[in-house]
């Protein structure tokens, strides 16, 4: 049986993995359409939303193996240090690419996965 406590921050992860996909879309269309002030403004607590769930995914890498899933942490790290070096440099373009060609990939995986750990039946 595994922890209580660690199924309730998979199901938190799950249900902010929606809001965080939605946000991440958000700002990719403020970037792209030069909206300077809301991005800036969102970028914080979107990489804060990141590494939550990247802390969760962490500590509850053991409950996904044992459904037979495994997490690329590698991909995890590499992703989110390019999408600090964009910030670092003011890559806008690169920044928006991230976002939408590899962290929202990502983050659909992981959701996918959470669909497994936590049994949802998910027919969207």
């Amino acid at each position: 049986m595994e922890n209580t406590t660690s199924n309730e921050a998979l199901e938190s992860l799950y249900e902010y993995s929606f809001k965080l996909i939605e946000a991440i879309n958000k700002t990719v269309d403020h970037i792209r359409s030069q909206q300077t002030e809301k991005t800036i403004n969102i970028l914080p607590k979107i990489i804060e939303g990141l590494q939550w769930c990247i802390e969760v995914l962490h500590y509850t890498k053991d409950i996904f193996a044992n459904h037979g899933i495994m997490l690329d942490e590698e991909q995890i790290k590499e992703t989110f240090g390019e999408l600090l070096d964009a910030m670092e440099y003011d890559d806008t373009v690169l920044l928006s690419d991230i976002f939408e060609y590899e962290v929202v990939d990502i983050l659909k995986g992981w959701r996918e996965g959470l669909e497994k750990v936590l049994d949802i039946d998910n027919e969207v």
